[in-house]
């Protein structure tokens, strides 16, 4: 009887073996070591978050924004993008002020994606996955520093009767990869710019050695 089967890359075991357990097995299964430990290092001092599981920090530049750590109801209502426990929102930044009926936010998420992957890949993951919300993302709107491992993504939403901007800023880094969020209206209808500080907090992340 053939137990395995030679393939054009590996090799192919046809019948699993079978191996015999001791009934007290059963008493001494834990569960897998989650990727998020419960003993995570990470919050606030003064106006930095740092992660120390996650190897970063971002700050607010004054009062007038709060660090808001996401809530699992949160998350579950993005839907797929945060079933893996792979990707995480360790922290968002909210506004206190609405502007144009909406509350410019920043948000952190990142991703442990390993050894065998690039910013240019991980830039085509990030389109796609805008792209299957049903988001438009223009090849002009797209910047990719590939000496850095960096790269820039903007896209635009309908939002009531304006325009959602958001622009993410991606690095990648020893098998993490960081996607810096910043969500807002546009104060003017002239100009998409970053502006009320947003931009010095998206300047403000820091990765940690």
């Amino acid at each position: 009887m053939i137990a395995e089967l030679q393939t054009a890359i590996g090799v192919l075991k046809l019948v699993p073996e079978a191996i015999q357990v001791g009934k007290d097995i059963w008493d001494k299964i834990v569960p897998p070591k989650e990727i998020d430990p419960a003993d995570n290092k990470e919050g606030v001092v003064g106006d930095t978050f740092f992660s120390e599981n996650k190897k970063f920090a971002i700050s607010i530049p004054s009062d007038n924004w709060n660090f808001w750590k996401p809530s699992p109801q949160f998350l579950a209502s993005m839907g797929y993008i945060f079933a893996v426990p792979s990707r995480s929102m360790p922290i968002m930044i909210m506004s206190k002020s609405v502007i144009k009926l909406f509350r410019p936010n920043v948000n952190v998420v990142v991703e442990d994606v390993g050894d065998y992957t690039n910013i240019e890949e991980m830039m085509i993951v990030s389109r796609l996955m805008l792209q299957n919300q049903g988001v438009t993302v223009n090849d002009s709107d797209i910047v990719i520093e590939s000496d850095k491992q960096c790269g820039q993504l903007i896209y635009y939403q309908q939002y009531m009767n304006s325009k959602l901007v958001s622009v993410q800023n991606c690095y990648l880094n020893d098998g993490m990869f960081y996607t810096i969020t910043a969500c807002y209206v546009p104060m003017s209808d002239f100009s998409d710019k970053l502006f009320g500080g947003l931009q010095e907090i998206m300047n403000s992340f820091k990765l940690l050695s």
